[in-house]
């Protein structure tokens, strides 16, 4: 279920009006914002994100006169007037030097469909942080609260030495998320074995071999595809032959029971394991495991993420973010994808995209420079600088 449905902003920078319908035009998860620079590409994200963490610092801060969330239930107007307001000096005339700026927002709650308003704040600049209730309207505090957004920014900016932290934090979060799913499975797994003994006594059971050959079968094919993304490690070795039938059988039975292709993060790590080897990394081979994580085998020499190059640091980030952190039905925010991105990586993004949204249930609003990203399919993007003139098929194409 998507976050947002469309946005129309009007006067940013006292220049710009847009109309981003994000469900239109064959999108349905996935829209990307595209333009020259200085067109607000970036600026509507950030938007969009104070928005929907209540942040009124950055909605105060970024000149617009309207904004318009179109959600499933809500329909919400932010107003923004901006007016300078004169100080009186000691003698009680006007010092021009002490004019400023005072910004009003007003939040307007309707209902979606019918314009019926639900209810609305107003406040200035000069009242954030000295007031203890929300200064969001209460119904919409309570239901932004509820939604879950993430936000991955544009990194270039930062030192070098961040982005090594960066790539750390996201690795040591997979390694323990990892750790912490194959404990679990573990623990099942024993759990399950035992009860199978229990309901299976040895001179009871009847061996049927084409039932055993397929039990023997599904169990290892699924051990396999769990041990190849660094999972299920501790379980039976299907590799290690086993004298006794009976025992295998149980063991077989346990592991097929607890190992399943439907769970979510099994798909998920799957997913990550398969979009960063489809990357190719350069005379890399890709390692996952519950000790360390991820990283890089390179003939004779271990390669760990730290060293990787910046567009490969950059890469794993942003899969580790979509795909691990990134709570399901959240909406995702992304600035410049395609930053340090080889070419035949853009050409693979929006197909890694689509997969990463259908398996997290994910809404995406991207922002970027480059078609290839999302592989020339335009249906997929608004473009702000076509909407800014008075271009028939630029408007033709957004709509």
């Amino acid at each position: 279920m998507s976050v947002l449905n469309s946005i129309e902003i009007v006067g940013l920078f006292g220049h710009y009006s847009y109309k981003i319908p994000l469900k239109s035009g064959g999108r349905t998860d996935i829209c990307f914002l595209t333009g020259p620079n200085g067109y607000g590409k970036s600026t509507i994200l950030n938007l969009i994100y104070a928005f929907l963490k209540a942040d009124v610092n950055r909605l105060v801060t970024t000149p617009f006169e309207s904004i318009t969330f179109y959600m499933k239930d809500y329909k919400v107007v932010v107003l923004q007037e901006r007016y300078e307001q004169e100080e009186d000096d000691d003698e009680g005339s006007v010092n021009d030097d002490e004019q400023h700026a005072t910004v009003r927002l007003t939040i307007t709650v309707y209902a979606a469909g019918d314009d019926r308003m639900i209810e609305s704040s107003s406040f200035e600049d000069g009242e954030i942080g000295s007031v203890d209730m929300p200064l969001f309207p209460p119904t919409l505090s309570v239901y932004l609260a509820s939604v879950k957004v993430e936000y991955i920014r544009d990194d270039r900016l930062l030192p070098k030495n961040a982005d090594k932290l960066g790539v750390t934090s996201k690795v040591v979060m997979l390694q323990e998320m990892m750790a912490k799913y194959d404990e679990s499975l573990t623990a099942l797994y024993n759990v399950r074995l035992l009860e199978a003994i229990r309901k299976n006594k040895p001179a009871e059971i009847r061996y049927d071999e084409a039932d055993e050959a397929d039990l023997t079968k599904r169990a290892e094919e699924k051990l396999a595809a769990f041990n190849r993304i660094g999972l299920a490690s501790k379980l039976v070795d299907a590799d290690t032959a086993n004298d006794d039938r009976y025992l295998r059988m149980m063991q077989m039975t346990a592991v097929d029971s607890v190992l399943s292709y439907e769970d979510l993060f099994y798909q998920r790590l799957n997913s990550l394991y398969e979009i960063i080897v489809g990357a190719e990394f350069s005379d890399k081979q890709l390692k996952l495991d519950t000790r360390n994580g991820l990283y890089f085998d390179s003939g004779d020499t271990i390669v760990i993420p730290e060293d990787l190059s910046s567009g490969e640091q950059h890469f794993i980030v942003q899969v580790i973010t979509l795909l691990m952190k990134a709570e399901p039905g959240s909406l995702i925010l992304i600035d410049e994808p395609e930053l340090s991105y080889h070419p035949a990586w853009q050409m693979d993004y929006l197909k890694n995209l689509k997969r990463i949204a259908e398996i997290g249930h994910y809404q995406f609003i991207l922002a970027t420079h480059s078609p290839q990203i999302f592989d020339y399919r335009w249906n997929y993007s608004i473009d702000l600088f076509k909407q800014t003139t008075d271009d028939a098929e630029g408007t033709e194409a957004n709509s």
